[in-house]
């Protein structure tokens, strides 16, 4: 319940500091506003097993994945910036159904759809410099799609073919995540644009619940680079 209540405070605050944002008015000078779009890479650290039986192991992991990211930041001072952004990712996650005494392993893969939505700070380390390199912390509510993992395959077992054909539906809540971000953009010309890198860590887990009512929590904990463009005004 406390989880919910955290998920709902945390919405209701990104919502009223984005109106905040969207109500000031952008004073004279250059760079006051930073809009960036980015194609990003993600790397989940998602490497879970168990054995829930003698003989028996399940594990799962995920592989990289490719995305997009647009972002705005409201820079308040030479030093400091306040960023909103969204991303998104569709990793594949796989699980890896072993028995060891029979010699037989099951593989399925689904794709799991992340959608981060992000508020951090920024600390802008070089002002007045051709570059402008800059680190924060942040704070995410990530959206998860959930999982189906399908397995369709004919086994060998003593020379008698069998038939597995089972359908693994978990569902996967939505969590509150945190992390850190440091980036630079290099301007290029003189109207405002500028090349944009990003590096990113962000703890998050996957929360995941079966038909039963069973559930696990995995550590995702992905490692995120972007790089993309920056437009200033």
């Amino acid at each position: 319940m406390l989880r919910h209540h955290s998920h709902r405070v945390l919405l209701i605050g990104l919502a009223c500091l984005a109106a905040a944002l969207l109500a000031m008015p952008a004073t004279a000078g250059d760079g006051q506003w930073h809009l960036r779009a980015q194609a990003v890479w993600v790397q989940p650290d998602l490497d879970w097993r168990m054995s829930p039986a003698p003989g028996d192991v399940v594990s799962v992991d995920a592989d990289d994945a490719w995305g997009l990211a647009v972002s705005g930041e409201y820079q308040v001072s030479d030093l400091l910036g306040v960023e909103l952004g969204i991303m998104r990712a569709v990793p594949d996650v796989n699980i890896l159904l072993e028995d060891t005494l029979l010699g037989v392993s099951l593989k399925a893969t689904d794709d799991l759809t992340m959608t981060p939505l992000s508020i951090g700070l920024n600390f802008h380390l070089t002002p007045g410099q051709r570059f402008d390199l800059y680190l924060g912390p942040f704070l995410a509510y990530v959206l998860y799609s959930d999982l189906e993992w399908r397995v369709n395959e004919t086994i060998d077992v003593g020379g008698v073919p069998i038939v597995i054909d089972e359908t693994l539906r978990m569902s996967v809540a939505n969590d509150l995540a945190y992390g850190a971000a440091a980036g630079v953009d290099i301007p290029v010309g003189s109207r405002g644009w500028y090349l944009s890198g990003t590096l990113k860590y962000m703890a998050t887990e996957l929360d995941i619940t079966d038909p039963d009512g069973d559930s696990e929590n995995l550590s995702l904990d992905p490692i995120i680079v972007a790089i993309g463009v920056r437009y200033s005004f």
